[in-house]
């Protein structure tokens, strides 16, 4: 079956992930404090993403990549490597639309479709091996194919 640029778009904007992650709000416990990332940037010619701006810089180093492909619903497994070299697996369930109300308030721009991401921490490496716990995100694929966190919501791990 062959994937949409859509699908590949939707797939950064979702992770998280998941990333996990998680966005794809990535909600859940991780390290004592929750670990936020309050960027996302989508290479679909790669067929990766980024989250940066992430608060836990001992174990991130600010930032991670992975691949979109995971994203893509219904989901799958995401592997990020962090700036620091460590790496967090998590597996997620992609739902397109609103399942959940955001704590925060945001909500996609009109014209946007939002997809959340839910997940699992299954594994790490490295640095990474300080990440655990549940994984859940929401992002928006806006009418210009760019994909971004969803407005007041952060990934948290």
């Amino acid at each position: 079956m062959r994937r949409s640029a859509s699908a590949r778009l939707l797939a950064g904007g979702v992770l998280v992930t998941t990333a996990v992650l998680s966005t794809l709000v990535f909600s859940g416990s991780a390290w004592a404090a929750a670990t936020t990332c309050k960027k996302l940037s989508v290479n679909t010619t790669a067929g990766t993403a980024t989250v940066s701006g992430c608060n836990d810089t001992a174990n991130t180093k600010g930032s991670g990549t992975f691949s979109i492909t995971g994203l893509i619903p219904p989901g799958g497994t995401v592997v990020i490597t962090w700036a620091s070299g460590g790496t967090t697996t998590v597996k997620v369930t992609v739902t397109k639309g609103e399942t959940d109300k955001d704590p925060a308030g945001g909500s996609c721009p009109k014209g946007s479709t939002e997809y959340e991401a839910k997940g699992s921490v299954t594994g790490s490496t490295g640095l990474g091996k300080s990440v655990t716990g549940k994984v859940s995100g929401e992002a928006c694929l806006l009418s210009t194919g760019k994909v971004e966190i969803e407005p007041k919501s952060v990934f948290t791990f």
